[in-house]
């Protein structure tokens, strides 16, 4: 099942726990309601994590610990990240930075190696004429066993890349925004970053593993620089 259809069977299985039992549409639709809003955040955030991107857990209104994953091009194989990211505006510029955490409610996933991030930063300056200048600098482990050609190859395409989908994404923002909740912005409103995820707990971080595992040593077969396309990057 999907995540939301799991979720779908928590909640069905705490109405039809009830008792007394709904006994109109009108009851129904307000033990709905009721028990959905009771769902345990854990056990919310257990089922998110079958998504490729979402949030483990909130520090404090300017940084949080989340996940996200990337589809590589066969042969090589997914990787995955788990990182603290932090953020700050000062009125003409902004900052967004992360650096990975081992969280142990976030563990390696099959199919996924699991990447490092050790200093990733965009670096955003507003300019005149409503317009803005932004940096994008990464320095990062995809692990696994790359040669040096997809190495160089990942360097060269995957950054430009980024900025480009970035681009594209802010150009549709507004319209996109404005049919996807659009009064929830917890980066900007601490109340709501505060209030609707996990809050952090120190004792869920441990030591990062540097080393690659033995997993983590293969990729899905031979690899050869002939058969990675540069527009599935």
């Amino acid at each position: 099942m999907s995540p939301i259809e799991h979720l779908w069977d928590v909640l069905r299985q705490r109405v039809y726990t009830k008792d007394p039992a709904p006994a109109n549409v009108a009851q129904l639709a307000v033990a709905l309601l009721n028990e959905w809003r009771a769902i345990p955040r854990a056990t919310i955030c257990y089922y998110a994590s079958k998504y490729d991107l979402y949030l483990i857990c909130v520090i404090n209104p300017n940084n949080d610990i989340g996940y996200y994953a990337i589809k590589c091009p066969p042969p090589l194989r997914n990787r995955d990240f788990v990182t603290q990211r932090s953020w700050l505006e000062t009125g003409s510029e902004y900052y967004i930075i992360n650096h990975s955490v081992n969280h142990e409610n976030c563990p390696p996933r099959k199919g996924f190696i699991r990447g490092i991030s050790f200093f990733t930063g965009y670096y955003i300056v507003r300019l005149a004429n409503n317009s803005c200048q932004m940096t994008y600098v990464s320095q990062s482990d995809p692990k696994g066993k790359l040669p040096s050609w997809a190495m160089n190859k990942l360097t060269h395409i995957m950054a430009p890349k980024v900025i480009s989908r970035v681009y594209k994404a802010c150009k549709k923002y507004h319209s996109w925004k404005s049919k996807h909740n659009p009064h929830f912005k917890p980066w900007l409103n601490a109340e709501q970053m505060m209030s609707n995820l996990p809050r952090f707990n120190p004792e869920n971080i441990k030591a990062m593993k540097l080393s690659l595992s033995s997993e983590s040593l293969l990729e899905d077969g031979e690899l050869n620089e002939e058969d990675v396309n540069d527009d599935d990057l």
